[in-house]
């Protein structure tokens, strides 16, 4: 099989200059202001088992002064 690998950097920023109401039927939800710059990495391994099959995990956290989140996926891939 191939193993293939990927890492990547970038950066993200967000406009919205105030906060935002999300109201879902009786529900209130304030979000804080999003207008900040974030640093977005990531990584990804994805391993070819066959012409057929294959499998991958990636990583991506982003990172922002006020707030951070972590992203993780995992993939099978089956052609037929």
């Amino acid at each position: 099989g191939v193993l293939r690998a990927e890492l990547k950097t970038g950066a993200q920023h967000e406009l919205l200059d105030d906060n935002t109401s999300v109201i879902v039927n009786t529900i209130r939800t304030e979000t804080q202001a999003a207008d900040r710059t974030a640093i977005v990495l990531g990584a990804r391994l994805d391993w070819s088992l066959t012409d057929a099959l294959e499998v991958g995990i990636g990583y991506e956290p982003t990172f922002a002064e006020n707030w951070y989140n972590h992203n993780v996926d995992f993939a099978i891939k089956l052609a037929f």
